[in-house]
Order: structure tokens, then C-alpha cells, then sequence
């Protein structure tokens, strides 16, 4: 992290128990601040970390699929905020992080960033050296309905989705 000036880590899926979640990020992360989503969902799916000696910080909501946050570049002031997304594997259990990402979506007044899995992506996306299936990401099989969802939602608030490769 420190060879590439990382300052923000969004970690999704892990598969790591909360009981073993310190323990595993004071290995990786020394000296950063982070903040989990155990207590919506057993297997905490998201974590985001965060180096306070280069960014502030505030956690603005959280759920079973995602972690809101506003931060803050110390070195220039910058505001932004991020949201790191889990969706769970069915439209049904979607349904409330739609309402909930048009809440915030409505509710931003400075650049916001979404990073995400298991939400539909017409093009591949590079991770390290290997390619994901667009159609496929996680376990849960994609479905053009929630792509026509997620583009409203971003598309009706004056954002666009973006493949970061």
C-alpha cells in the first residue's frame, strides 16, 4: 500500500470472521483506521480502511450491502464522498440498497465514488492480471433488469457508471 500512495481500500467478499478481523488487519494495514459491516451481516462482507495520517474519514451509513462514507484529503481539503458496495445475489434482496443509493445519490453535494461487486458490468473489469466475466461477477448471476435500475439511479442524479481497467 505504501509503494503505491494507497490512502483508501474498499475490501468486498472477504471471507474473513469478525473474531479474526483485527488480527488480520493490523498485519495488513499497520497503523490504519477501518470500519466493517459485522454487525448487519454475519460474515461482515465489506471492509474499508483508511490512512488517517493522509485522509479523514466519517462513516455516514451502513448496511448488510454497503459502507457510506465521507472523506477527506487532508493535504488539500478535498471532500468526497464513497460508497463500497456488496449487493447481495437476488433482486429481492436488492431492493433496499437501490432506495437506499438514490437516497444518497439525492442527498450529495460533493464527487461521489461507488465501488462495487456483484453488480452488473457490460465490460470486464481488470483486477491484478486476471479478467472477471462481465455477466458473472461473485455468485450471482447477472440480470439486464438491475442494469436499467443502477443506470436510472446514477443517470437520473447527473452520474454515470465507469470500468476502471
Amino acid at each position: 500500500m505504501k509503494e503505491n500512495n494507497v490512502g483508501i481500500i474498499a475490501v468486498l467478499e472477504h471471507k474473513i470472521k469478525e473474531k479474526l478481523a483485527e488480527k488480520v488487519l493490523q498485519k495488513i494495514a499497520t497503523g490504519w483506521k477501518w470500519e466493517a459491516n459485522y454487525e448487519y451481516i454475519d460474515k461482515g462482507r465489506i471492509w474499508l480502511l483508511w490512512n488517517p495520517t493522509v485522509l479523514d474519514c466519517k462513516i455516514l451509513g451502513k448496511s448488510d450491502q454497503y459502507i457510506y462514507s465521507s472523506v477527506e484529503v487532508k493535504r488539500n481539503n478535498m471532500i468526497f464522498c464513497l460508497v463500497a458496495v456488496y449487493g447481495l445475489h437476488t433482486i429481492h434482496t436488492r431492493k433496499q440498497l437501490w432506495e437506499d443509493l438514490k437516497q444518497m445519490v439525492s442527498n450529495v453535494r460533493v464527487p461521489m465514488i461507488c465501488v462495487r461487486i456483484g453488480i452488473c458490468l457490460y465490460n470486464p473489469i481488470r483486477i491484478g492480471i486476471g479478467l472477471y466475466n462481465p455477466i458473472r461477477i461473485g455468485i450471482g448471476i447477472v440480470i439486464e433488469i438491475e442494469i436499467g435500475i443502477l443506470n436510472s439511479i446514477l443517470l437520473g442524479k447527473g452520474l454515470y457508471s465507469r470500468v476502471y481497467k
